[in-house]
């Protein structure tokens, strides 16, 4: 039976990044630990097998759930979207969080 999904998308090879996203669909997978593992395991293997640098999400505001998973798996909030997303008839914001590979290659800003 399927729980939920995950998943990669919009790679960005050029940049090397690319944005995650993740659903439970099954309200009794919530809180066993399922999304964190998941999330993690992809983190693992975007930085590992693909050589991604920077993976990122965008979280609309009130999940404080989804919110909570990134920073537990090590994303950090990086800004907010402001009225972003048209949904239930209101525009809604989106929070960012990011995460960086430890590939340390060149650390040169501009």
């Amino acid at each position: 039976e399927t729980i939920g999904l995950i998943n990669i998308d919009g790679l960005d090879w050029p940049n090397s990044h690319a944005e995650v996203g993740i659903a439970l669909a099954s309200p009794a997978a919530r809180g066993q630990g399922y999304a964190l593992e998941a999330l993690m395991l992809l983190v693992d293997f975007a930085f590992k097998e693909l050589g991604l640098n920077r993976l990122w999400a965008r979280i609309i505001a009130d999940n404080e759930a989804s919110r909570r998973l990134f920073a537990k798996a090590g994303f950090v909030h990086e800004g907010i979207m402001r009225r972003h997303v048209l949904r239930g008839g209101c525009f809604r914001d989106m929070h960012i969080y990011g995460i960086i590979s430890n590939n340390e290659s060149c650390q040169k800003q501009s």
